[in-house]
């Protein structure tokens, strides 16, 4: 049980961190509180990636034959991944993750 209580805490402080640190975008943008919230026109300017995170979406897109509307997915979702982690940039092992996720979410053929 001691392990249960450990692993809730690791989460909760995970999930206020990353909050924490997009609490500064919620100021200069009202009306966007989280990063799904987040409309097209600002994830450039939020979601700066490493060359290496670019290359790896840009390949994913191609491969798995993504809609603008995933790529605008995916990349909010790595954003929230980097925001937990707490780095400022998405790199590659964010977007990895990110499309796993968006993986997970297609029918299986």
């Amino acid at each position: 049980m001691v392990e249960k209580s450990n692993m809730l805490a690791e989460i909760h402080s995970g999930a206020c961190a990353g909050i924490e640190a997009f609490g500064v975008s919620i100021e200069v943008n009202a009306g966007v509180f989280c990063n799904a919230q987040m409309p097209s026109r600002l994830l450039q300017r939020m979601c700066r990636m490493e060359a290496a995170a670019e290359s790896l979406l840009r390949t994913a897109m191609q491969e798995l034959q993504l809609s603008a509307r995933a790529y605008d997915r995916i990349l909010k979702v790595a954003r929230t991944v980097a925001d937990l982690a707490g780095r400022e940039g998405i790199v590659a092992g964010d977007v990895a993750e990110a499309v796993g996720y968006r993986s997970l979410d297609r029918p299986m053929v």
